[in-house]
Protein backbone atom coordinates (compact mmCIF):
# COMPACT_ATOMS: atom_id res chain seq x y z
CA UNK A 1 0.00 0.00 0.00
CA UNK A 2 1.30 3.45 -0.87
CA UNK A 3 1.55 5.72 2.17
CA UNK A 4 1.71 9.50 2.20
CA UNK A 5 5.23 10.37 3.34
CA UNK A 6 3.93 13.53 5.09
CA UNK A 7 2.25 11.38 7.76
CA UNK A 8 4.49 9.91 10.43
CA UNK A 9 4.18 6.23 11.40
CA UNK A 10 2.38 6.96 14.68
CA UNK A 11 -0.34 9.03 13.00
CA UNK A 12 -0.61 6.52 10.15
CA UNK A 13 -1.14 3.65 12.62
CA UNK A 14 -3.73 5.65 14.53
CA UNK A 15 -5.68 6.47 11.36
CA UNK A 16 -5.59 2.85 10.15
CA UNK A 17 -6.81 1.59 13.54
CA UNK A 18 -9.67 4.10 13.54
CA UNK A 19 -10.61 3.06 10.01
CA UNK A 20 -10.67 -0.65 10.96
CA UNK A 21 -12.76 0.04 14.08
CA UNK A 22 -15.35 1.97 12.04
CA UNK A 23 -16.70 -1.25 10.53
CA UNK A 24 -18.32 -3.65 12.98
CA UNK A 25 -17.60 -6.65 10.75
CA UNK A 26 -15.73 -7.54 7.60
CA UNK A 27 -19.12 -7.84 5.93
CA UNK A 28 -19.89 -4.19 6.73
CA UNK A 29 -16.58 -3.27 5.10
CA UNK A 30 -17.49 -5.30 2.00
CA UNK A 31 -20.78 -3.41 1.67
CA UNK A 32 -18.96 -0.09 2.10
CA UNK A 33 -16.40 -1.10 -0.53
CA UNK A 34 -19.16 -2.11 -2.96
CA UNK A 35 -20.82 1.30 -2.67
CA UNK A 36 -17.47 3.08 -2.91
CA UNK A 37 -16.50 1.23 -6.10
CA UNK A 38 -19.90 1.96 -7.62
CA UNK A 39 -19.47 5.67 -6.81
CA UNK A 40 -16.12 5.52 -8.63
CA UNK A 41 -18.00 4.39 -11.73
CA UNK A 42 -17.71 0.62 -11.64
CA UNK A 43 -20.94 -1.16 -12.36
CA UNK A 44 -22.16 -4.61 -11.49
CA UNK A 45 -20.03 -4.80 -8.34
CA UNK A 46 -21.04 -7.92 -6.41
CA UNK A 47 -20.28 -8.84 -2.83
CA UNK A 48 -19.52 -12.54 -3.00
CA UNK A 49 -21.02 -15.20 -0.78
CA UNK A 50 -19.74 -15.27 2.79
CA UNK A 51 -17.15 -17.98 3.28
CA UNK A 52 -15.77 -17.17 6.75
CA UNK A 53 -12.20 -17.21 5.42
CA UNK A 54 -11.44 -13.77 6.85
CA UNK A 55 -10.99 -12.17 3.44
CA UNK A 56 -12.88 -9.49 1.61
CA UNK A 57 -14.98 -10.74 -1.27
CA UNK A 58 -16.05 -8.41 -4.04
CA UNK A 59 -16.19 -9.12 -7.72
CA UNK A 60 -16.30 -6.86 -10.77
CA UNK A 61 -15.74 -7.64 -14.42
CA UNK A 62 -13.60 -5.04 -16.15
CA UNK A 63 -13.96 -4.62 -19.91
CA UNK A 64 -11.31 -2.62 -21.73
Amino acid sequence: MRKNTDINEELYSKLINQFHKYFETGYAFEEFLKIYLEKLGLDEVVVTQRSRDGGTGCQNDVQV
